[in-house]
C-alpha cells in the first residue's frame, strides 16, 4: 500500500499548497491555540506533505523541527517552498523512523495510515511525557466525505476521536475533539 500512497501524493505535490484553506497565519493561531507545544520540544512533523505546518511548528518551539513524508516529490516542493533552514525536510516511512521526540504531530495524514502500526511506532518515538497529536482542520464528516472517492486505495474512515484514542494505550487521551470544525486527538505519553 505505500507505493500506492506514494504514487498518489507524487501526482499532487506540485497543487498541494493551493489546497490548505488557511494561511500561514491562521495554522500558526490553530496549532497554538490546540497544542501543548512548548519552546525547546524536539518535534517530528508525520505526512508533512509540502511542509504545510513544519514553519509553525520551529516558531512555536524555536527547535529544528524533523518533517518526514513518503512522498518524494511533496519533500521536493516542501524544500522549495520552505528551505531548510530551520526544518530537516526527509523522505521518509514512518515505520522506519527512529529517534525520540517530545512532541509527534500528525496533521491532515492520519488516515493515510495503519491505526494499529502507527500507535505501535508513536509509542518507541515519543518520550516519556511527550506528546502525540492528530489533527485535522476539517472534521470528521468532511474528511470521510473528501477520502470517499479514494479510501479504499489511500485512507481509511476514522472513529470518532475518544474512539481512535483508545488505539494508543501507551498515552493518556488529554484532549479529543470530533466537531463540525476539527478532528483532534491529543495524547500525553505515560511517564
Amino acid at each position: 500500500m505505500n507505493e500506492i500512497v506514494r504514487k498518489f501524493f507524487d501526482e499532487r505535490a506540485e497543487k498541494w499548497n493551493s489546497l490548505e484553506p488557511k494561511t500561514k497565519e491562521e495554522l500558526y493561531a490553530f496549532l497554538k491555540e490546540h497544542l501543548p507545544l512548548k519552546r525547546g520540544m524536539k518535534t517530528l512533523d508525520v505526512g508533512c506533505g509540502t511542509g504545510v505546518i513544519s514553519e509553525q511548528l520551529y516558531e512555536l518551539t524555536g527547535e529544528r523541527v524533523t518533517a518526514i513524508d513518503l512522498s518524494p516529490t511533496m519533500i521536493e516542493v516542501a524544500k522549495r517552498t520552505h528551505g531548510e533552514e530551520k526544518i530537516d525536510f526527509l523522505c521518509a516511512d514512518f515505520a522506519e523512523m527512529t529517534g525520540n521526540f517530545d512532541f509527534v504531530v500528525c496533521f491532515n495524514a492520519y488516515p493515510h495510515f495503519d491505526a494499529d502500526a502507527f500507535a505501535e511506532k508513536a509509542n518507541e518515538l515519543v518520550n516519556e511525557g511527550g506528546y502525540l497529536a492528530i489533527l485535522h482542520n476539517m472534521s470528521r464528516k468532511r474528511l470521510d466525505m473528501h477520502h470517499e472517492a479514494v479510501a479504499s486505495r489511500v485512507s481509511r474512515r476514522l472513529s470518532p476521536a475518544a474512539e481512535e484514542a483508545k488505539r494508543f494505550s501507551a498515552f493518556t487521551a488529554e484532549k479529543t475533539v470530533d466537531n463540525d470544525e476539527m478532528f483532534l486527538i491529543l495524547l500525553k505519553k505515560h511517564g
